[in-house]
């Protein structure tokens, strides 16, 4: 006999959760979730900040002695050694879990950052600074799809969203301790900043220790009486909830998709997500989004904000370094807001107004550095830089850092998710780490015209965003998956977008609604034209 299941997203709206602050399931969970997985986007937001601040540093100039290449070779450490961990962050994550994952590599930030407070030399400190890379990128990998995976439904827009907005909490650390620290005639000037990224990576190890591994994972592994009772504690009222009718679906849902997936491709994940079309899609997608994440111009801003500082004349390391510091409390605030408009906005209508924002405020930025090229007193259009990189870095962070990683584990299913957001993190390395090679020369070599570059790039992520993005409001996981895996995934129709309703079947053993006693389920689609 079979029975008519309802999906996660009917139940939200048939049994309307109580709101997160009165649920102390969800609480339980978040009070280390965050601490322990979604800071892991605040040590990698530590480390920017941190380098950023260290070249404003007398001490550090003084000690490594940067020239354009050693500056080029000093930031893109970091970048080779997320590079070199792309073969094996997925894996790790598929076969020993999100968990065990977040767990090892923060133990290795510290003994990476470790290494880098105590560099002897400009060799020792990229060393240290690969092993950090390697370790953060391969935690990375995991923690945003742990975090939507352990995420309550009602909140899981928020969260993942919050989660790369993490970013700045990392980085305001970091910008203030380096202004902190500006007044040391000793090298610890640099070293303390250095130390302190250990300490950070330390909170994520600290609090790990206290999260459940994904129930997704647990399922996948064939713990399925695990998975329930671990739904029915995060999602249910307890251990013992395990009829809610949140959990059961949740349940039916995460049980299809990953027997489905298991079924079709027999675990072969990296041979399915080079070989299928809609995967082949997907690839598009995430390569695009991880080189906007790097190469929207605000690498020149993230890394070389004191060359862009010291062009139009704020030259003294106290104001260079509080502007740095202010810049992060700003994007910080902006990110907020935006994960905030992100649990009720289109994705790509966020996309297209962070692109916009960043398209018009660099465009200033070009303008305003031509003039004070040829009038190097015109206070005018010195401020006008500082006001319109702020604007620009508003923009970004409108979309590429809350959307950044929350877009794409909505449309990556459980057996790619991490194999996706490596590629992800591969395109925004890769693009990181030739710009740190390229950003220094071109400053250097043509100045502000450099800028010129990315004032014509940033119509074309408009275009692309405008032409391909997929809209995903408004589903779980699963059902984002359902959608996109029934249908030719860049789906417009005389410029609207086809919206997909997805209906859960499960086929019970016995007359029951029971779904621990369900042995298949099936996915119907019905689409509409809005």
């Amino acid at each position: 006999m079979s029975t008519e299941v309802q999906t996660v997203s009917q139940v939200l709206v048939a049994y309307p959760p109580k709101k997160w602050y009165h649920d102390w399931q969800a609480l339980r969970l978040y009070l280390v979730l965050f601490p322990g997985v979604l800071f892991v986007s605040g040590t990698v937001g530590y480390d920017g900040s941190m380098l950023n601040g260290l070249q404003s540093l007398d001490t550090f100039k003084e000690f490594f002695h940067p020239t354009t290449a050693v500056t080029g070779l000093l930031n893109s450490s970091y970048g080779l050694g997320s590079i070199l961990s792309f073969p094996f962050a997925p894996l790790i994550a598929s076969r020993y879990g999100r968990r065990q994952v977040v767990i090892v590599n923060s133990f290795i930030m510290f003994v990476g950052a470790a290494l880098q407070g105590s560099a002897k030399n400009v060799g020792m400190f990229c060393v240290a600074r690969i092993l950090f890379g390697f370790a953060a990128t391969t935690s990375t990998n995991s923690a945003p799809a742990y975090v939507a995976e352990l995420a309550h439904p009602r909140d899981r827009r928020f969260i993942t969203a919050l989660y790369n907005g993490t970013y700045y909490i990392g980085a305001i650390m970091a910008a203030w301790i380096t202004y902190g620290t500006f007044p040391l005639t000793t090298t610890y000037g640099w070293r303390i900043p250095s130390y302190l990224q250990g300490a950070v990576a330390l909170i994520n190890l600290v609090f790990v220790l206290f999260v459940p591994e994904s129930p997704r994972y647990l399922i996948a592994r064939g713990r399925h009486e695990e998975a329930h009772r671990l739904l029915a504690r995060i999602h249910g009222d307890g251990d013992d909830d395990l009829n809610n009718p949140l959990v059961k679906a949740e349940l039916a849902e995460i049980t299809h998709h990953i027997e489905a997936e298991l079924n079709a491709y027999g675990g072969s994940v990296w041979n399915e997500f080079f070989t299928q079309p809609v995967h082949r899609k997907r690839l598009f997608l995430l390569a695009f989004i991880g080189q906007g994440m790097n190469w929207s111009g605000n690498g020149i801003v993230s890394y070389y904000l004191s060359k862009v500082l010291t062009v139009v004349g704020v030259t003294e390391q106290g104001d260079q370094t509080k502007i740095n510091g202010i810049l992060q409390v700003v994007s910080f605030v902006t990110c907020l807001v935006a994960s905030w408009v992100a649990t009720w906005s289109r994705r790509r209508t966020q996309f297209m107004v962070s692109i916009a924002t960043m398209f018009f405020s660099f465009l200033a930025v070009t303008i305003a550095n031509s003039v004070v090229a040829k009038d190097e007193n015109n206070r005018h259009a010195s401020v006008s830089v500082i006001v319109f990189v702020f604007l620009f870095m508003c923009g970004y962070n409108w979309a590429f850092n809350p959307l950044a990683y929350a877009y794409p584990v909505e449309f990556l299913p459980y057996n790619i998710r991490t194999i996706g957001v490596s590629w992800l993190s591969l395109w925004c390395m890769g693009v990181g780490f030739a710009n740190t090679w390229v950003n220094p020369v071109g400053l250097d070599s043509i100045g502000w015209k450099y800028y010129i570059v990315y004032v014509v790039w940033l119509p074309v992520e408009f275009a692309v965003v405008y032409l391909t993005f997929p809209e995903t409001k408004g589903y779980a996981l699963e059902e984002v998956s359902a959608i996109l895996d029934n249908d030719r995934f860049f789906n417009f129709r005389h410029g609207k977008i086809v919206e997909k309703r997805v209906q859960v079947t499960a086929v019970s053993q016995h007359e029951s609604s029971d779904l621990e006693n369900s042995k298949t389920a099936s996915i119907s689609v019905t689409e509409k034209v809005v």
